[in-house]
């Protein structure tokens, strides 16, 4: 697994072993991909600096 930072300001990408986590530094929007399905859900997370991605 990787975890992936988004950075809005210099757009840079960060890849992590060890996790499922998917991170959008200065981002709104959570992206959850679930790994048995092509389902897609967007949503936002108020109470979190940046948004996390999960890949269950």
């Amino acid at each position: 697994s990787n975890l992936l930072h988004f950075y809005g300001s210099s757009n840079l990408l960060h890849f992590h072993e060890d996790s499922n986590l998917l991170y959008f530094h200065g981002g709104s929007n959570l992206l959850h991909f679930y790994g048995d399905s092509d389902l897609l859900h967007f949503y936002e997370v108020s109470w979190y600096p940046f948004a996390v991605i999960c890949w269950c």
